[in-house]
């Protein structure tokens, strides 16, 4: 499988505050980014942002994602957020 090199690659920082009373995970695959034609992105793969935040406590990091050269681009956001955490005793 031949990999592509995109023309540009669009980096950005992420803040995340976690206000949930569970960990969460944020990564920067938890953004969409498209470009001005609307083409969607894709995440690339520098040392971008996959971490998990404990309730209440915040991380910051990198996203980057490879892009056609066409600006502006719009970046939207959407976590899962986990309601219910898992704890057991296994055997």
């Amino acid at each position: 499988m031949e990999e592509t090199q995109p023309k540009e690659v669009l980096g950005f920082d992420i803040e995340y505050q976690n206000g949930t009373r569970e960990e969460q995970v944020v990564s920067a695959g938890d953004f969409e980014v498209y470009d001005s034609k609307g083409e969607k992105m894709e995440v690339y793969a520098l040392d971008t942002l996959t971490e998990s935040v404990q309730a209440g406590k915040h991380v910051n990091g990198p996203a980057a994602f490879g892009v056609t050269g066409n600006a502006p681009y719009e970046i939207f956001i959407q976590i899962i957020l986990r309601v219910a955490k898992q704890n057991g005793l296994w055997k």
